[in-house]
């Protein structure tokens, strides 16, 4: 399982391209780059993360499922699949920014293939927080090349695992920066644990 256990120190971020990681080095002065693409963030994490891009999202057998970057998540999705495609893949999305550990863990203790995510108050899945077996993810990959880029299809075909979260505020999700300042409010408040224990 990819950065799941604790004996796994390394972490993947799924980037469009090489501008984005860029673009990160420049706001992020604690991120090193110390090998290819491959960061540290010594002051924050004993992990190192090595970064996939959705560009480089070529298959085992040199085809590509898809022929742009610009499908989504899936096209994260598939590139992290192809980097090592007998591997579940336990997948967070940046824009949970209140998301917790004890969430991760469920995940990890419930997961039944051939995909596991979380449902919103609504009742809608959540393909980005999740755990996606070699399975789901070849499934999405012949919708990609059907035209069909939405990961939350797979988890509707496949009759994926749907778990509801303890705290609802968990899925917080922040596009712009009313909802981020919103998100920091959240998290000053002392009443807000963010680990989630």
């Amino acid at each position: 399982m990819k950065g799941a256990s604790s004996e796994d120190d390394v972490l993947y971020m799924s980037l469009k391209d090489k501008t984005a990681l860029e673009q990160l080095l420049r706001e992020d002065t604690s991120a090193t780059l110390i090998a290819g693409d491959t960061l540290s963030f010594p002051d924050k994490s004993r992990y190192t993360v090595r970064v996939l891009y959705d560009e480089d999202g070529v298959s085992p057998n040199g085809s590509k499922a898809h022929t742009a970057t610009d499908i989504g998540p899936a096209a994260g999705l598939l590139t992290a699949h192809y980097s090592d495609p007998e591997s579940c893949w336990l997948i967070t999305a940046c824009d949970y920014p209140l998301l917790a550990v004890s969430p991760l863990e469920q995940l990890l203790h419930e997961f039944q293939a051939p995909v596991t995510c979380f449902q919103n108050e609504f009742g809608f899945c959540e393909p980005l927080l999740s755990l996606w077996s070699p399975s789901a993810l070849r499934r999405l990959q012949e919708n990609v090349l059907q035209g069909n880029y939405g990961p939350s299809f797979v988890v509707k075909e496949s009759k994926g695992k749907l778990l509801r979260l303890e705290r609802e505020e968990w899925l917080f999700n922040t596009n712009d920066k009313e909802q981020w300042d919103r998100a920091l409010n959240l998290m000053s408040d002392r009443n807000f644990n963010c680990q989630g224990r």
